[in-house]
């Protein structure tokens, strides 16, 4: 304890650099705790249940001609249909996506805002959440019944059971709650569903009920649970028997389309994303290096510190001090450090938690404080065995006799190599940081195909067309409004998205797949800058209209599929998912880009854009303004809140909501400028004391120089040069260790920047720069003092 006591006294202690020990590893372990936990959070999702190591989520697998298909929704009946055909599944459930951000209206006419999922009567005995209130089996076996989370129960307040709402986009239909279960975790698929309505409500919401289809209206999510001691392989002959016995096979196959489930562990769909996966990996080697330039700045320190410490130790050592008594001094000290280091990293990570989650999936207080909160301790045990054992070896390793004449041997490799660590890391992160941000400006900047400058994007949850047509009239009427137009689906991530299948009329055996715009106005081409190239816009402008227009891509595709030389204006095809399902190609417009320029996904990104006509206003109302200012948005959203007082209204720019698409990237980049910043802080603190040690061990060296003739830029130029010959092929080996890992990034992307030389010889200069100009300041005082200042001890 006595130790301990001193310890804090000797805080203060000039030369020893305490605090400045105790800040580097408080920033180290700051950074590298926070890293650490999102990448366990990530890495055990979906596994907060029993049984997660057995439940599957069901995904179509198959091929259309060849082209490889791959869907993570299936048909209705999957899901029970496994069940009921393989004896080793336990359990089964569907589930349907039914409204997000629904605004339930209840009846003290209270809005209560909720994510809504359907779910059969199955779904908690696949998810065995915790049910407060009410029998969830036999709620979700009732119409238009559901159960809300214990959040969204604790907002309405009361006895929830019995009350009842209403969905401004279902008039004359009344939902009633008859349940509570407890929230879904961080963690979870399911995190963030306030609601789950009974799914026998499909034909009660809904024109068409798929609950009962084998093939076709994908668009449920299936799951099961194994017994145990059983895997997914065995359910390979079960499946065939439940596809012979429900699938059109015969017919398939005359269309040249095979049909097929894949059955992946939940936790598995998340954590094996090859994304998430290389994130995971990218992401745990910046937290290693993070965390091992913290402790090597902090043993940096305490090397340099030998010469005074040595001759202290040396005397304990005269006094009686044994070895064990050296160790528990040193020790104690680093308990005091790393104890204070971790408070002061904990207080860090809080104060700052607002900007810190914008990088994380989760609240800080959840990755820290969770199942995975022992590796942090682990980590703070381990840090303290190293800044406690380490610097204690060293101290009884050096003899008393060469202590009291001055310990200097391989000093200065030591700190040399740790320094250089620091360097390497340095130029790891830098030119790391300096590729992501090029690719991240990269994406920003690519041409989708169309004009979005100043566009905002208009919705009006729970409006009809006429009520549309009225707003987009009143707007055309604003001041700084230059276009208008509307369409069903916006090309970006995060907004719908329907697939269909594109044949000619008499053909089934040869089809495709496309991506349906489900209906454009009038000048929605005009205004996005889509040029049509061959035919013209539809001629049939009514609600009936039975004329399409196809992408480039889509043309080509009919072109060489069906061989017509004369083109594809004026040609008939299909398309399923509509009642009457042959169209007239009417015109050919310019390729656009969906989504992401990311790799990977289901691939209906990259399927061609089919586009139907629409008569009146579309849900999506694009606003186009001569400038696009955020005064712009606020006076759009007043004044169509306005017309709409009792609806929830919309309104974002386009350019943002593109860049939305790219915020994992860029928070990449942004956790990879903080940690690059927090790493060349700490390496040129490494620096500075270790320039300051060199400059007091040489400067009656440097004197003898001086009054031999050497001028102060000859005194400059030696400290330099040792720092020089180390920094260099330090960060050049950092720059090839960012070469090898952002390569590996980049393979995530369609679209990359060209990693030159150049780039990285760049990143060298300015860090060299930065080293240089730091041993400079630190060393010019010394380098321009009088030598008989240092030499009159002589």
């Amino acid at each position: 304890m006595n130790h301990i006591i001193n310890a804090f006294k000797n805080l203060p202690r000039r030369g020893q650099h305490n605090f400045v020990k105790i800040l580097c590893l408080a920033l180290g372990l700051a950074i590298s705790s926070v890293i650490i936990a999102e990448i366990y959070f990530e890495q055990t999702y979906d596994t907060y249940f029993p049984g997660w190591e057995r439940t599957y989520q069901i995904s179509e697998v198959g091929t259309n001609h060849g082209e490889t298909m791959e869907f993570t929704n299936t048909s209705g009946a999957t899901a029970q249909g496994v069940k009921q055909y393989a004896p080793m599944v336990e359990a089964a459930t569907s589930t349907h996506y039914f409204y997000d951000d629904a605004q339930c209206k209840m009846e003290d006419q209270n809005i209560i805002s909720a994510n809504i999922r359907m779910a059969d009567s199955c779904f908690f005995d696949v998810f065995p959440q915790k049910i407060l209130i009410g029998k969830a089996k036999q709620i979700l076996s009732q119409p238009l019944s559901c159960l809300i989370d214990s959040e969204t129960a604790a907002k309405i307040g009361g006895n929830v059971v019995g009350k009842h709402f209403t969905l401004s986009n279902y008039p004359g239909t009344t939902f009633t709650i008859y349940g509570v279960f407890e929230a879904f975790p961080w963690g979870s698929s399911f995190h963030g569903t306030q609601m789950i309505l009974s799914r026998c409500s499909v034909p009660y919401v809904y024109s068409y009920d798929g609950r009962g289809q084998w093939v076709g209206n994908d668009s449920y999510r299936s799951y099961i649970r194994l017994a145990k001691g059983h895997e997914a392989k065995e359910l390979k002959p079960y499946v065939n028997k439940m596809r012979e016995d429900h699938f059109p096979l015969k017919e398939m196959k005359n269309m040249g389309i095979e049909l097929n489930y894949d059955f992946t562990v939940l936790s598995d769909v998340y954590t094996q994303n090859p994304y998430i996966k290389k994130m995971g990996w990218i992401m745990g080697i910046i937290a290693f290096v993070l965390l091992f330039t913290s402790v090597m700045n902090y043993l940096l320190i305490i090397v340099g510190n030998l010469v005074g410490r040595s001759r202290e130790m040396a005397v304990r050592k005269c006094y009686g001090a044994e070895s064990k008594n050296i160790h528990a001094i040193i020790f104690s000290e680093a308990l005091v450090h790393v104890g204070l280091s971790v408070v002061l990293a904990a207080g860090l990570v809080f104060l700052c938690k607002g900007t810190i989650e914008n990088f994380l999936s989760a609240p800080v207080s959840t990755l820290v404080l969770n199942r995975g909160s022992w590796i942090l301790v682990a980590i703070c045990i381990l840090v303290l065995l190293v800044g406690g054992l380490l610097p204690g070896w060293l101290y009884n390793k050096i003899p008393v006799a060469i202590a009291f004449r001055g310990y200097n041997e391989n000093r200065n490799r030591w700190k040399l190599g740790l320094l250089g660590i620091q360097f390497v890391i340095s130029g790891l992160l830098f030119s790391l940081l300096y590729i992501v941000n090029g690719q991240y400006q990269l994406m920003l900047g690519l041409n989708p195909g169309y004009d979005y400058d100043h566009v905002a994007i208009v919705s009006i949850d729970a409006s009809n067309r006429d009520q549309r047509n009225q707003c987009l009239a009143e707007i055309r009427r604003m001041p700084n409004v230059k276009d208008c137009s509307s369409t069903f689906n916006v090309p970006l991530d995060g907004y719908d998205r329907s697939g269909n299948m594109v044949g000619v009329p008499g053909d089934e055996k040869n089809t495709f797949n496309i991506m349906e715009m489900s209906g454009v106005d009038d000048n929605f081409f005009k205004m996005m800058n889509i040029p049509i190239v061959q035919g013209s816009f539809f001629t049939e402008r009514n609600d009936s209209c039975r004329q399409v227009i196809i992408d480039e891509r889509g043309a080509e595709k009919l072109i060489k599929t069906w061989h017509w030389k004369d083109g594809v204006v004026g040609k008939q095809i299909t398309c399923t998912g509509h009642d009457n399902n042959i169209f007239t190609i009417c015109g050919v417009c310019r390729n656009i880009r969906w989504g992401a320029v990311e790799t990977g996904g289901d691939g209906m990104n990259e399927f061609p854009d089919l586009y139907f006509y629409s008569a009146k206003t579309a849900y999506y109302m694009l606003v186009k303004f001569n400038e696009l200012k955020d005064e712009s948005l606020s006076e759009l959203q007043s004044k169509v809140q306005a017309m709409y007082p009792n609806n929830k209204v919309i309104v974002k720019s386009y350019v943002s909501e593109l860049a939305n698409q790219y915020a994992s990237q860029l928070n990449f980049r942004n956790g990879i400028l903080v940690a690059g910043i927090v790493t060349m802080v700490i390496a040129l603190f490494g620096l500075v004391g270790y320039t300051s040690d060199e400059v007091n061990r040489r400067r009656k060296e440097i004197a003898i120089r001086k009054v031999n003739g050497a001028k102060v830029k000859d005194i400059l130029r030696i400290f330099l040069k040792d720092i020089m010959k180390i920094a260099l092929p330090c960060i050049i080996v950092g720059d090839l260790g960012a070469w090898l890992i952002a390569r590996q990034w980049l393979m995530s992307f369609s679209e990359k920047i060209t990693m030159t030389p150049l780039l990285f010889i760049g990143v060298t200069i300015i860090l060299l720069v930065i080293i240089g100009l730091s041993v400079v300041i630190n060393c010019y005082k010394v380098a321009n003092s009088n030598p008989v200042k240092y030499l009159k001890d002589e």
